[in-house]
C-alpha cells in the first residue's frame, strides 16, 4: 500500500510539472505574441503617416500641376 501511495504521489508531482510547464509555454507564446501584435502596431501607424505625407504630397503636386496649365 506504501508503494501504491508513493507512487500516485510521483505522478500527481510529474503531472502538476508538467502543468507548470505546459503554464509557462502558454505564458512565453502570450508575451511573444504580444510582442509581435505591437511591432504590427508601430508598422501600420507608421505605413499610416507614410500614406497620409504621400497623399499631401500628390496633393500639392497636382495643385503646382494644374496652376502651370
Amino acid at each position: 500500500m506504501e508503494k501504491t501511495l508513493k507512487d500516485a504521489c510521483q505522478e500527481r508531482d510529474k503531472a502538476l510539472q508538467e502543468l507548470a510547464r505546459l503554464k509557462q509555454h502558454l505564458l512565453d507564446k502570450e508575451l511573444e505574441e504580444s510582442d509581435k501584435m505591437d511591432e504590427d502596431s508601430k508598422l501600420i501607424e507608421e505605413l499610416q503617416m507614410k500614406t497620409a505625407h504621400q497623399r499631401n504630397q500628390l496633393f500639392h503636386l497636382e495643385k503646382a500641376l494644374k496652376q502651370a496649365n
